[in-house]
């Protein structure tokens, strides 16, 4: 059974966008190497800080997703 992990990820102000793409772009290889995939990234519409991601990885079990995001990032 897939495990899905929610990550918050704080940035500083106006480099969400770069932060974002940073981790899209770099992420795929790292994640794979340990089962894992990003399942995605998104930037708050209402109710939290505007410099603020949330992103959400996937992995074969939670002991992998553990280890590996401890990790990676």
């Amino acid at each position: 059974m897939s495990v899905y992990l929610h990550h918050y990820i704080q940035t500083r102000p106006r480099t969400w966008k770069a932060v974002a793409d940073a981790i899209a772009d770099g992420s795929a290889a790292r994640f794979a190497s340990s089962g894992g995939a990003l399942y995605g990234i998104w930037r708050p519409q209402i109710g939290r800080p505007r410099e603020e991601l949330t992103a959400m990885t996937v992995w074969p079990d939670a002991e992998a997703g553990r280890t590996a995001v401890a990790a990676l990032l």
